[in-house]
């Protein structure tokens, strides 16, 4: 199964590399693809309601982690907390 960062990487879907990455436009994010991949940025599509069509369309969205993913450490002080 492909990841979301698999798509970033593989430029999947352009226009969402194109945002993250390209430095042409100030609202462009500039970021490089090293940085993206280590904060387990990623990209791909959902689908959104629109009101004023009244239908679903789909469009190309970037995914951002809400956590950073713990290390094995981390992870066994998080269980030895919740097991008290």
């Amino acid at each position: 199964m492909k990841t979301n960062i698999h798509n970033l990487l593989h430029e999947i879907y352009p226009k969402v590399n194109e945002y993250l990455t390209g430095r042409d436009d100030p609202a462009q994010r500039a970021l490089s693809l090293e940085t993206l991949a280590k904060f387990k940025v990623g990209s791909g599509t959902e689908k959104f309601y629109d009101q004023d069509t009244a239908k679903w369309e789909v469009h190309d969205v970037v995914y951002f982690p809400m956590y950073a993913p713990l290390d094995a450490q981390q992870k066994k002080k998080k269980l030895a907390i919740y097991k008290k």
